[in-house]
């Protein structure tokens, strides 16, 4: 058996075997997630892309890369068709380093391969008298002190308003008039439009499914016009109307002209105006005034018997724990017959 003292010591060690073991496994998966943590960087990439509004391409590079490259040179290749012999590299644009310059945007100053395939080198110095756009070759002392390469394809942009304005223009002059319910003395046409000069939007009554007599009109200004409150001249009866819409040149003395074309046809939209009863409208009110009542008071009738529910299923307080005071009196029990042996 072991004496005090003696198994004090033991223990002591075992402790000491224990945390030097933890310290070296928890430093293996230090290092193990440090290298797990590791990520790839491409020495210089340069992706496919659009111009920028400066006319530039984004290319980048990595740290190391950096360090060593003095020089983003863009080249594209000569069209063989243009040439006699063999198609060589032509330069497209050129941009000196700095020392954060991780990120560039070089300029396409010669644009004779755009759009197409460019490449972008970094390189550490150049041949004699360096390269301007346009350029035609590269020496092979600047092959030699390639760093690095990517290449990608420069888009030709996009003017997406452009085509947004081209739609616009084929869709020109156009009028969206849609169902709607009114007071009587006034429409509204959701939409108009005309890009070429200010214009009347007319309103029509219906002469046996055609446009009839005009019955009110506005003015609007050249472009697209939206919800425009368009006031009659005489208020419209109850009922069911069918209504168009119409757009007309501008007349002087506040009047309109000939109706404005498209492709040969009227530029004209019908729909159905509807002017309901007042006093329907005002039962109807009414009606709906006495349902949200009705909810509130079916509310509150529900909220008293919750309330209810509420005290009937509360419980009363325990005033004791039985389990908790048969345990402590053992316990107790337990204590005094070891006292009494001590006696």
């Amino acid at each position: 058996m072991f004496g005090k003292g003696k198994l004090t010591i033991l223990l002591v060690f075992v402790a000491l075997v224990l945390t030097a073991f933890s310290g070296v496994v928890v430093a293996d998966e230090h290092e193990n997630g440090e290298e797990e943590n590791v990520t790839d960087v491409e020495p210089i990439e340069f992706d496919e892309q659009e111009l920028d509004d400066e006319g530039a391409v984004e290319v980048a590079l990595s740290n190391e890369t950096l360090e060593d490259a003095e020089y983003v040179l863009l080249t594209y290749m000569q069209d063989e068709d243009e040439v006699a012999g063999d198609a060589d590299e032509v330069v497209a644009g050129l941009y000196e380093l700095g020392e954060n310059d991780t990120e560039v945007s070089v300029e396409v100053e010669d644009d004779g391969g755009y759009p197409g395939e460019h490449t972008a080198y970094a390189v550490s110095g150049l041949s004699i008298g360096g390269y301007d756009a346009g350029d035609v070759g590269i020496s092979d002392s600047t092959s030699d002190n390639v760093v690095a390469y990517d290449y990608a394809e420069v888009l030709e942009e996009v003017d997406d308003e452009a085509d947004d304005e081209d739609e616009e223009e084929e869709e020109v002059p156009r009028v969206v008039f849609e169902d709607q319910t009114s007071e009587g003395d006034s429409v509204v046409v959701a939409e108009s439009a005309c890009m070429s000069q200010d214009y009347v939007i007319v309103i029509h009554e219906d002469d046996d499914g055609e446009p009839g007599d005009a019955i009110g009109h506005e003015d609007v200004e050249e472009g697209v016009n939206e919800d425009t409150t368009v006031d009659l001249d005489e208020a419209l009866d109850e009922g069911d109307h069918t209504l168009y819409a119409m757009l007309h040149e501008e007349a002087e003395d506040d009047d309109y002209g000939p109706s404005l074309e498209r492709d040969g046809e009227t530029v004209v939209d019908d729909a159905v105006v509807t002017v309901e009863d007042e006093e329907e409208e005002e039962d109807d009110e009414e009606a709906d005034d006495e349902e949200v009542d009705d909810e509130e008071v079916d509310d509150e009738e529900v909220d008293d018997e919750e309330v209810d529910d509420e005290d009937d299923d509360t419980e009363p307080e325990d005033e004791g724990l039985p389990g908790f005071t048969a345990v402590a009196a053992l316990i107790a029990l337990i204590a005094a017959a070891f006292l009494a042996k001590r006696e």
